[in-house]
């Protein structure tokens, strides 16, 4: 506003319902020399805080100083840039003559001390701006140059009281935007309205002396947005009301758009950013919007997991190959006491929480859950699990392999973890006549003992979802033996909320090759393979192998009648491959005439069955075992997320959930 006078600031004041001393005010002093060729004068103040420019003008009138007070207001306060333009003609119309450098003062309390002095010098007779000595015959306009007095009658500025009789700018100009104000040269004050086509703040005036707004609304002050998800907003700085969408809070895992839905309410979209992160105690967003427990399988659930808070890391000892070892019972739960075969034991990694032991239903056995914030196996690391319970491994992070983990049986009494459950389908025994034992079976039948009158290798069993989470079965024995059952390989299931890798490294669950036979008596059949399940967000496999293949069936022993007794032993079958497709061997080569043993299964192809062996004079051979069944790898990929298998060793092959489709290549 570009007016200043006692009453009116206090009329100001009563009606902001503020104290005069928290308003501010300031006075620009316009001093027009005569001759200077000034017949109007334009003061433009702009505030710096609040970016509003207000615009007064007067014409000169004959008159050498003119007083212009600039007033706070709720639109208009703190720091203001005052600029003085000159106009030749009267009413500013036209080019601007002359502008003053700007000035720039804060809006000061009362007494309203601080005053901005501009001068319009008069023009030097040669047509150039007077240097400021008096010409010739006529004294200089400056304050107190003789000759020369300014509208006040006290030869200076004025203190802000006008004279008597004399129009002055500080009662003359106009609060309104929209109105023009002058002072004639009977000292009357002559108001006008601008033009209809005059800018004002945030709109036009209308030429009546009001300024209309060209959209509705007063800049930067709240509007009705007029919404049906929100009424609230904020009108811009030209002019339109812009929608607050900051009432429409979006629920885990989505994201808000700043429109309103079709059905009226706050519009959200899933947000992509947040897939695998967490949205709650225990719980991660999935790529379908749905905030759920990270795990998904029934054999581990999140309530009774412990949640991961440190990394588990499986170091190389001093850059050396090692083998980490673990019994998970039913005996003593712990490091495995067994001494690891090749490289040498190293010490299980410190857990910030101890594994935990959980019960699936019915028959399946129990499981060992660990947990990490990450897991991670280095390279030439070797993590072995053995005894009666599946291990499960949780990650709230990756799980990254780079060496292995070795699910094989050490032994009849350490079978893999897991393993040989009451849900098995376990090699028949040999009987009768000389027969060979079956090979466990799993995904197939495992193969039949050689000279058996039945076909006797276990049943398949299990699906491929491996819910309830358990290892394989366990060939049978031979006829003749009393122990020995060639194990299955163990059962691990690896849940990350972010994501499985496989890195030049790998997991293998093989079944035990089956036992030859002693002092004539039948081979045993082989151990099946046993179950991988990997649940992730996205699934990486680089050169690496995911294996459970079975052991092959053990040779069958010879007892020779004469000239004297003589029993040979057979030669036991071969563990099934860690890092091929390639079958175990069954046994043979042991002596001339047992039945040799099946081959396990591996690759598209189920355990075999082991031979008759060659009956010759004298000799009574016994039957070879049978080869164990292949065992399951599943994958499943929560969440949308992806699998690809690079140059990765699949035996047999990986099948998928419902939601996973593997790339190979």
């Amino acid at each position: 506003m570009l007016r200043w006078t006692p009453r009116l600031l206090l009329l100001l004041l009563v009606g902001a319902c503020r104290p005069p001393e928290q308003l501010g005010a300031l006075r620009a002093v316009v001093n027009v020399e005569p001759g200077a060729g000034i017949a109007c004068v334009e003061v433009v103040a702009e505030s710096l805080d609040t970016n509003r420019t207000l615009t007064s003008q007067a014409d000169v009138a004959g008159r050498e100083v003119l007083h212009v007070g600039i007033t706070e207001t709720a639109t208009f306060s703190g720091r203001v840039r005052v600029t003085v333009k000159g106009y030749a003609t009267a009413g500013c119309t036209g080019a601007a003559l002359v502008v003053l450098p700007p000035q720039e003062a804060e809006l000061g309390a009362p007494p309203f001390d601080t005053a901005l002095e501009f001068r319009f010098r008069r023009l030097a007779m040669d047509g150039g701006v007077d240097g400021g000595a008096p010409d010739a015959g006529r004294p200089d306009a400056g304050p107190g140059d003789a000759g020369s007095s300014d509208a006040g009658g006290d030869g200076g500025v004025d203190g802000g009281s006008p004279d008597a009789g004399v129009c002055d700018m500080m009662t003359c100009s106009t609060l309104n935007e929209c109105e023009l104000a002058a002072c004639v040269p009977d000292g009357g004050c002559e108001r006008s309205n601008r033009p209809s086509t005059a800018p004002c703040n945030g709109g036009t005036c209308n030429g009546a002396g009001q300024c209309v707004p060209t959209l509705g609304c007063v800049p930067r002050t709240a509007c009705d947005a007029g919404l049906s998800c929100t009424t609230v907003g904020v009108c811009s700085d030209a002019g339109t009301c812009e929608p607050s969408f900051a009432g429409c809070v979006p629920p885990p895992c989505w994201r808000r758009l700043n429109v309103c839905a079709s059905d009226g309410g706050c519009a959200f979209e899933l947000d992509p950013s947040t897939v695998a992160t967490s949205c709650g105690a225990t719980l991660v967003c999935y790529a379908n919007g749905e905030c759920q427990p990270f795990l998904a399988a029934a054999n581990v659930t999140a309530a009774r997991a412990p949640w991961p808070t440190a990394p588990l890391h499986f170091r190389r000892d001093g850059g050396a190959g090692c083998v980490y070892g673990w019994d998970t019972g039913p005996g003593q739960l712990g490091a495995a006491l067994v001494p690891p075969q090749g490289g040498t034991t190293c010490l299980w990694p410190p857990q910030a929480q101890a594994p935990v032991v959980q019960a699936q239903p019915g028959n399946a056995p129990e499981v060992v859950v660990f947990a990490g914030s990450s897991i991670t196996v280095d390279p030439t690391v070797t993590v072995r699990f053995v005894g009666r319970r599946a291990v499960a491994l949780l990650s709230h992070g990756d799980v990254t392999i780079e060496g292995l983990i070795n699910l094989r049986a050490l032994s009849a009494t350490l079978p893999g973890a897991g393993a040989d459950s009451p849900l098995c389908g376990v090699g028949g025994t040999g009987g009768g006549d000389r027969e060979g034992g079956g090979g466990g079976g799993f995904l197939d039948v495992g193969g039949s003992g050689g000279r058996a009158a039945t076909p006797n290798g276990g049943a398949a069993n299990g699906d491929d979802p491996l819910q309830p989470l358990r290892g394989g079965c366990s060939g049978g024995l031979g006829w003749g033996q009393d122990a020995g059952f060639a194990g299955g390989g163990g059962g691990l299931q690896i849940t990350a909320r972010a994501a499985v890798r496989l890195l030049d490294g790998g997991i293998a669950a093989p079944g035990l090759g089956g036992l030859g036979g002693v002092a004539g008596s039948a081979a045993s059949g082989g151990g099946s393979g046993g179950a991988v399940l990997l649940q992730a967000f996205n699934v990486l496999a680089v050169n690496a192998y995911l294996t459970a293949n079975g052991g092959g069936g053990g040779e069958g022993g010879t007892r020779r009648t004469s000239p004297s007794v003589l029993l040979s032993n057979g030669d036991a079958g071969a563990i099934g491959a860690f890092r091929s497709t390639l079958p175990a061997p069954g046994g043979s080569g042991g002596n001339c005439c047992g039945g040799n043993g099946g081959v396990g299964g591996a690759g598209e192809d189920g355990g075999t069955a082991g031979t008759n062996g060659d009956t010759m004079a004298n000799n009574e051979p016994a039957g070879g075992g049978g080869g164990g069944s292949r065992g399951r790898l599943h994958i499943d990929v929560v969440g949308g997320g992806s699998c690809t298998l690079t140059q990765t060793i699949e035996s047999p092959r990986v099948t998928e959930g419902l939601s996973t489709t593997c790339q190979r290549n």
